[in-house]
């Protein structure tokens, strides 16, 4: 796999999908690489602003310190998890590939349209009607102030949050609308 470089301080949305099968079969898969790449996040100089897993796919809005942050931080991920996917399933096959695909989000309401799509994504899977049903996704830190300890707020979301003298409820009906992007 080659290096793929992106411009520091610039905001990316991370997308991942793996149509041929499933790569996350039950919770400890998705909470083991959660755990990667939060654990993750701070070696490689990138900053975490939402994310979402589904069974086949993987969303990330990340903004990288490094030209190499986000090539390096999913290369390292991803290794650890096949490792660990493979010693529990006693599988050869890697069940994540290392391609996947970025796609720069510009500045102004963008990031925060970018992180709208992430956490809406649970609501085009089955069974889903509300983004906080699916509990693989930055969706209840983002939409109730839980911190956490892995994601940065992106300036954009901050000044959506000033702008409504902090109202998470004003974020919360801010993503029960459709996204415009991607």
């Amino acid at each position: 796999m080659r290096t793929i470089h992106h411009t520091p301080s610039k905001t990316y949305l991370l997308y991942y999908n793996n149509k041929d099968m499933v790569c996350f079969f039950d919770d400890a898969c998705y909470d083991y690489f959660l755990a990667r790449l939060f654990n993750s996040l701070q070696q490689f100089h990138v900053e975490l602003h939402a994310y979402c897993l589904t069974s086949t796919e993987v969303f990330l809005l990340v903004t990288p310190g490094t030209p190499s942050g986000i090539h390096n931080l999913w290369k390292s991920v991803v290794g650890q998890y096949n490792s660990y996917f493979s010693g529990r399933f006693d599988r050869t096959r890697r069940i994540i590939g290392g391609a996947y695909t970025t796609k720069w989000i510009g500045a102004g309401e963008n990031a925060l349209e970018a992180q709208k799509y992430i956490e809406r994504v649970p609501l085009t899977k089955p069974g889903v009607d509300h983004p906080g049903m699916h509990p693989w996704s930055s969706y209840s830190s983002n939409g109730f102030g839980n911190a956490s300890h892995w994601l940065t707020p992106h300036r954009d979301y901050q000044q959506f949050l000033h702008a409504g003298n902090y109202s998470y409820g004003r974020y919360r009906e801010f993503i029960a609308t459709p996204a415009e992007i991607c």
